[in-house]
């Protein structure tokens, strides 16, 4: 398979109707101590939250990368940060937002994450639904790993942790 070059892809994405290359194309592996938390962030995360979140980061791995100034100042990625730390994890994927003045950086901030509750909902009733077929199948998946019990046990944790999120 070829390589496209960083440049191909920037005039691809262009191309596209984008007004201006993604600064952010490439997901690197940083120290979580090299991550400066935005210190202004109005963003708050409840110690339910982030355990949330790193039941997730431990039942998945890592899906998402933080979003971080050329500086280390992190942009996106806060709880994920907060989670990483609570696991003890060293390093963690981060995309550079190469480029961006200190404006943009903190409107970024700001509308990362107003975008991700402003207009949102949630259907309890499907949530629900969704969680327990979701737990039903994980239960399955277990079964192969261990015995019953340890297979029912992970699946309780993992659906309290879910529920956490979900209401």
């Amino acid at each position: 398979m070829a390589t496209v070059s960083r440049r191909a892809r920037a005039r691809a994405r262009v191309g596209d109707g984008n007004q201006r290359p993604w600064p952010a194309d490439k997901v690197e592996r940083w120290s979580i101590e090299r991550l400066i938390p935005y210190a202004k962030n109005a963003r708050t995360h409840t110690d339910a939250q982030v355990a949330a979140i790193a039941a997730s980061i431990k039942e998945w791995g890592w899906t998402s990368p933080a979003l971080v100034g050329e500086d280390g100042g992190l942009i996106a990625g806060h709880a994920r940060v907060l989670a990483a730390r609570q696991l003890g994890i060293a390093e963690i994927p981060v995309m550079v937002a190469a480029g961006w003045s200190e404006a943009q950086k903190r409107a970024y901030v700001l509308a990362d994450n107003q975008l991700a509750i402003t207009g949102s909902g949630w259907d309890p009733e499907l949530g629900r639904s969704v969680a327990a077929r979701a737990a039903h199948a994980q239960l399955g998946w277990k079964k192969g790993w261990g015995g019953a019990a340890q297979a029912v046990a992970a699946a309780r944790k993992w659906l309290a942790a879910l529920m956490l999120v979900i209401g």
